[in-house]
């Protein structure tokens, strides 16, 4: 089995907010609980940021549905149109032979 030392690894590029809150139980001066107090409401602030974007990010989504909703019954009324279209055609082109053999009666 292979030993693995802190230098095989590499170090975090940022605290976690429980890194955060161990490290305002540990560090007692005046200036890291100052910067402490600040790096919770960031995270606090970023939570928020997050939870809005998702909020708008489901909201998108919904529309996105709403729309590709009504982009099929579209493609489908003008379907019906279409069909009513070639019918009054097909309905065009039959009177005047009804006309005909009627008038010949």
């Amino acid at each position: 089995m292979a030993h693995v030392s802190l230098s095989d690894t590499y170090m975090p590029f940022a605290f976690t907010e429980q890194c955060v809150a161990v490290l305002a139980s540990i560090l007692k001066s005046e200036k890291a609980i100052k910067v402490n107090i600040k790096i919770v409401r960031i995270f606090n602030k970023m939570r928020q940021l997050l939870s809005s974007q998702k909020e708008i990010l489901y909201k998108l989504e919904q529309l996105e549905k709403k729309g590709l909703e009504h982009d099929e019954q579209l493609v489908l009324l003008f379907k019906y149109r279409k069909q009513l279209e070639q019918a009054k055609q097909e309905e065009l082109e039959f009177r005047p032979l009804r006309v005909l053999f009627i008038g010949n009666s």
